[in-house]
């Protein structure tokens, strides 16, 4: 996050620390051996693992990582993985269900095969989402697939349960395909009060991709990157080669929410093309791959050259529709449509409506760093919370002034004080 965010939210009364998602990897199968192979599962059969195959191999398009390829002879079958959650956790504590797929070339079947299959997945046995029969994926690359538990037909004892089977696949009767990194997904807290943040690519590392929305996969390339003017912040680098070319993110809003109960959505863009960018290039937003909005034939500029901009789009000049509004779960593309573009994303964010940033400012508690320690001048401190540049919890003590940091890294840092039944916020540098 950038500088003149961490501004905003020292200027609030109260705020939501934005925190890694507490997630729960149920297997990524690096602890395996090759070769291993696990049980599969049957709608109609539950115990009937002869309809289908999975077994431990080496990735296909990284031969260092690991993967199960799973093969299907029958309808209705998926991969089983036995999930028992950490301690204190049950099913209600998760937000969403992700997995990664990457489809092979089917020549059993005409046409596209598996590409168009539905995917259904099953908890204990009993069927929890039907799919529709809908693009999957495309053949030979990564996908990852995110579905909000906010869309299943689960019930209160489900949703309680510590420890289950879970079972998913495509309904195919003659699938190959390899799946990873299957998991289940913590809610992320937003990290200013009325935005959702739906990445700030904070907890990524350089390198890390992002699939994009194109004409074709030749047509762009999404990476995350270090900020060009901020070396300690990442952002995403969207470099394109052809029109309409845009990075996409899986979104799951939290719990209770849904795509209408927000008003715009924005992001920082930073531009490094030349006057072509100014003229020429538009903003774009795609929902589920539907184009939503285009910035209009008047509009300005997009972005200035070499300068960080907030770009803010109504929700209410985009055509969502109703259906888009009910949505909890869904796949955004947005960024800006350009022939040759070379532009960095960063703070994409959904905005509710009637809500926004609380801008009331209270008294300065003077903070001061020294010696290891932070120093509080104030004689009524209840709490204080140490926070590092990722909003992850670092420090928490109550009823002291001086907080020990010494075991620390060097860098920025968050400091959350109660006192006196107000809250108030210092950025510190140890």
């Amino acid at each position: 996050m950038k500088k003149t965010l961490l501004s905003v939210i020292l200027t609030m009364s109260a705020f939501v620390v934005n925190v890694q998602a507490q997630n729960f990897v149920i297997n990524d199968f690096e602890g395996d051996e090759i070769g291993k192979t696990y049980d599969t599962f049957w709608k109609w059969s539950a115990d009937d693992t002869s309809k289908a195959t999975a077994t431990v191999v080496a990735d296909p398009a990284n031969a260092s990582n690991k993967a199960v390829h799973y093969t299907t002879v029958e309808w209705n079958a998926g991969f089983k993985a036995l999930v028992n959650l950490p301690a204190g956790k049950k099913l209600s504590d998760f937000i969403a269900f992700s997995f990664d797929i990457y489809i092979v070339p089917n020549e059993n079947e005409s046409g596209e095969g598996p590409l168009w299959k539905c995917m259904d997945i099953y908890l204990d046995g009993a069927q929890i989402m039907a799919g529709e029969n809908a693009r999957q994926a495309d053949f030979s690359s990564w996908t990852n697939k995110l579905y909000s538990l906010a869309d299943f037909t689960l019930t209160a004892d489900d949703l309680d349960k510590t420890s289950f089977t879970l079972a998913f696949g495509l309904n195919n009767n003659a699938a190959d395909y390899y799946i990873d990194n299957i998991m289940l997904i913590g809610e992320k807290e937003v990290v200013e009060e009325g935005f959702y943040y739906i990445d700030d690519f904070e907890d990524k590392n350089v390198g890390d991709s992002y699939a994009i929305k194109a004409w074709s996969p030749t047509d762009g390339e999404a990476k995350v990157s270090l900020d060009p003017l901020d070396e300690n912040n990442k952002v995403i680098n969207m470099v394109t080669t052809n029109w309409d070319a845009v990075p996409t993110f899986n979104v799951i809003l939290p719990s209770g929410k849904k795509l209408g109960d927000y008003e715009s959505l924005s992001f920082d863009l930073y531009n490094t093309n030349s006057q072509e960018y100014a003229e020429y290039a538009k903003a774009k937003i795609y929902i589920d791959g539907n184009e939503v909005y285009c910035d209009p034939t008047d509009a300005p500029e997009t972005a200035p050259i070499g300068k960080w901009t907030t770009r803010e789009i109504p929700l209410s000049e985009t055509s969502i529709t109703d259906e888009h509004k009910a949505k909890s779960g869904f796949t955004l593309g947005t960024g800006v449509s350009i022939g040759t573009g070379n532009y960095y994303m960063d703070n994409i964010k959904l905005k509710e409506t009637g809500t926004g940033i609380a801008h009331s400012i209270v008294k300065a508690i003077k903070v001061a760093v020294y010696n290891g320690k932070i120093l509080i001048q104030d004689d009524d401190v209840a709490k204080v919370d140490v926070y590092d540049s990722k909003g992850m919890h670092c420090v928490s003590v109550s009823n002291e002034s001086a907080v020990d940091i010494s075991s620390l890294n060097k860098g920025f840092y968050i400091v959350k004080i109660q006192a006196g039944g107000e809250i108030y916020t210092n950025k510190i540098m140890k």
